[in-house]
């Protein structure tokens, strides 16, 4: 694996970058934690929740502690402020989730989509065919007023889901076709069902869902390109809901007449695994080159590749583009 931050930046210049980028990661957090509040608690309490979490979590002390602001977010947090009135919840919440962050910190953002198509094949015919459909997005925050010359770091997520799983089994024929000669069979694998995905509020609030994914990335904007590792995932799909199970009836000459059920569950691979794959990110760094416009930089990739050749085969395609401001 190529070592990450190869050195294509002066010595020093991304490790103080990511140093400095300290607050924008704990403001993703908050900014996350505000919008899951405010749909799960409503505004009162719900903000409460997300301002505590902020003062108890964030680190940072530097100059976010000359404004007025924290101060009233502690009043705020502690329940000095009066729970009637949404419209100074709604006041704190603004100022602590967008104004902190608008004036820190900035970030690239935008969706990602990508679809696999795996086949697996026993002398020369194919068993098992699957194909799942991912979207989500990619956010990614550094520290405002960085030199973009000089090398910035970029710290961030991938958020999404599997929309959409679909399989084509043929395993009894095919894997038992001496067994099953002149037999019949007849039944149905069933994939699991896909969930669309929606820019709800608070990225947090997707790993309810058992098709969900969240992918920490870490990264650096350098020479006009993101160069970007993904992370272990910290939310997967779930492994006892993105199943296909086959129930089928058998019967035949061998077996004398009697009927057999038969019941199997076959995996799906993670969406980790398809993103990683597709890019090539568990083989090193991948890069994205970003186009700089007059009011928007871009950053846009089509990833594809083919892996396996005989007794599986899968083509992995990905699509990413962030922008700043977002796409």
């Amino acid at each position: 694996m190529r070592p990450f931050l190869a050195a294509v930046s002066p010595k020093g210049v991304l490790a103080e970058s990511r140093k400095s980028n300290i607050v924008c990661d704990q403001l993703i957090i908050v900014q996350e934690g505000f919008k899951l509040a405010s749909v799960m608690f409503g505004l009162a309490n719900g903000f409460k929740t997300a301002v505590g979490f902020f003062l108890e979590k964030s680190p940072y002390t530097g100059p976010i502690s000359t404004l007025s602001f924290r101060a009233k977010a502690q009043a705020f947090a502690a329940g000095k402020a009066v729970d009637g009135l949404p419209g100074l919840a709604a006041k704190v919440s603004g100022v602590i989730a967008s104004t902190l962050f608008d004036h820190y910190c900035e970030r690239f953002e935008g969706p990602i989509k990508g679809i696999t198509k795996v086949e697996y094949y026993k002398d020369g015919e194919m068993w098992w065919r699957y194909t799942v459909e991912l979207e989500g997005q990619m956010t990614l925050a550094y520290r405002k007023g960085s030199d973009l010359k000089q090398g910035v770091a970029l710290k961030g997520h991938i958020v999404g889901t599997g929309t959409r799983f679909a399989v084509m089994d043929q395993a009894l024929r095919v894997l038992k076709r001496k067994a099953l000669a002149g037999g019949v069979i007849v039944g149905s694998t069933v994939p699991p069902v896909g969930f669309p995905y929606t820019s709800v509020p608070g990225a947090m609030a997707l790993q309810a869902v058992p098709t969900a994914f969240f992918i920490p990335v870490d990264g650096q904007f350098i020479n006009g390109k993101l160069i970007l590792q993904l992370g272990p995932a910290r939310t997967d799909f779930n492994e006892t809901y993105t199943l296909a199970r086959g129930k089928y009836v058998v019967g035949g000459p061998l077996s004398m007449g009697v009927l057999h059920f038969v019941h199997y569950e076959i995996a799906f691979d993670k969406a980790r695994g398809m993103i990683g794959k597709a890019t090539g990110a568990d083989a090193g760094p991948i890069e994205i080159p970003v186009q700089m416009g007059k009011n928007q930089m871009i950053a846009e990739r089509v990833f594809a590749a083919v892996r396996g050749k005989v007794l599986a085969k899968g083509n992995y395609d990905v699509k990413i583009k962030v922008c700043n401001p977002k796409c």
